[in-house]
């Protein structure tokens, strides 16, 4: 458990850093890269309900990011689609 939770953080900082300056995952705005990736962070604490264990709060570009996400009309979409949200 130790080992996958030190490996979803250290993930969560790759997108961290990726994130820095930017909106989205890509620099031509929100992509497939947003919607194929937002969701495996959204299950991290709705699913997962990971958000201590793994420090999540630390992470406020992702925590930006997926709510910029998630406002977008697509997503909100799709979402309804895989009854996720």
């Amino acid at each position: 458990m130790e080992r996958y939770a030190n490996e979803v953080k250290r993930l969560l900082g790759v997108l961290e850093k990726r994130l820095e300056g930017r909106e989205y995952l890509i620099d031509d705005g929100y992509s497939i890269a947003d919607m194929a990736t937002m969701p495996w962070v959204y299950t991290l604490e709705v699913f997962y309900h990971g958000e201590e264990k793994l420090e999540i709060a630390s992470f406020p570009k992702v925590a930006a990011w997926k709510a910029r996400c998630l406002a977008h009309p697509a997503t909100a979409r799709g979402m309804k689609v895989g009854s996720i949200h």
